[in-house]
């Protein structure tokens, strides 16, 4: 039901040109610092033992986001910014969804396909 209201609301949007090259800038603000973050956390003594450095891509690309990020997005009160950070949550989550969610099982392959001898 979420994804259909959502379907619905993108038909009655419009967004303008500035906003939709800031979403376009948005996907990698959001994937470099998970990337960071799940970086950070292999190379910390306690985790590591726990974490393989090489699962970080995986992690950092498996990060997939969703209709809690669009629908939180939809709730803001009408105003001049409310365009351009629904844009960017669209952005964000189509990339994720399509891009992210059809190329983690290649990337799950090349992972794995490195770890084995």
């Amino acid at each position: 039901m979420l994804f259909l209201l959502i379907g619905l609301e993108v038909l009655v949007l419009h967004f303008e040109r500035s906003a939709s090259l800031f979403a376009v800038a948005t996907v990698p603000v959001v994937i470099g610092p998970r990337f960071i973050a799940v970086g950070a956390l292999a190379v910390v003594d306690w985790s590591s033992k726990l974490m393989s450095r090489r699962n970080v891509p995986f992690l950092t690309w498996a990060g997939i986001r969703g209709g809690i990020s669009v629908a939180l997005a939809l709730s803001i009160p009408t105003s001049e910014a409310k365009g351009t950070i629904l844009a960017a949550t669209y952005a964000v989550v189509l990339f994720s969804i399509v891009i992210q969610g059809l190329t983690l099982g290649p990337l799950v392959r090349r992972v794995v396909a490195v770890k084995s001898p």
